[in-house]
């Protein structure tokens, strides 16, 4: 399975910020969320081949959303 767009999600601006430097240099296509309710609406409206989570997040947290991926989106790869 090729890996092309990732969505990652994390409350911490900086570590958004390296992840998307980072990764956006491999050549892949970032999408970042900033706490888990976005993240649950961008999944919704893109789709994503990888999703790179926080586990601590204020609301919706890391485990709540891994959870929701694996009932709504079950083949996207969770890296938390």
């Amino acid at each position: 399975m090729a890996i092309n767009r990732i969505l990652v999600a994390d409350d911490e601006q900086s570590i958004r910020w390296v992840l998307s430097k980072s990764l956006t240099k491999q050549g892949f296509s970032i999408d970042l969320a900033e706490d888990g309710s976005e993240a649950r609406q961008l999944a919704a409206e893109n789709h994503y081949d990888l999703a790179v989570i926080d586990i601590k997040m204020p609301g919706i947290d890391g485990l709540e959303l891994l959870r929701h991926f694996q009932e709504k989106q079950p083949g996207l790869l969770v890296l938390s």
